[in-house]
């Protein structure tokens, strides 16, 4: 049996209709596959980069925080040099 790569030729040399069918149907079955898989894949990587996201959105209210924390002990030294 000789199954021809092409889009535009789905056809077997030597082989049956059902044959043909069974081979299509097999092909879109593999097709669906990968196209779950690609999704999973690429969901994954969303979620990771909207953790990372807020990991790092996170660690930017804490540094902003510490910076208003760092002034307000500068002002309170400067208040008691005075």
């Amino acid at each position: 049996m000789v199954l021809f790569a092409t889009p535009e030729s789905q056809l077997s040399v030597g082989v049956d209709a059902d044959a043909r069918e069974w081979v299509m149907q097999d092909q879109t079955a593999i097709s669906c596959k990968l196209c779950s898989k690609t999704a999973l894949v690429l969901l994954a990587d969303f979620y990771a980069l909207r953790r990372d996201v807020e990991t790092a959105s996170e660690h930017v209210k804490e540094i902003r925080a510490s910076a208003g924390l760092q002034q307000l002990e500068q002002e309170l030294a400067d208040l008691e040099l005075l």
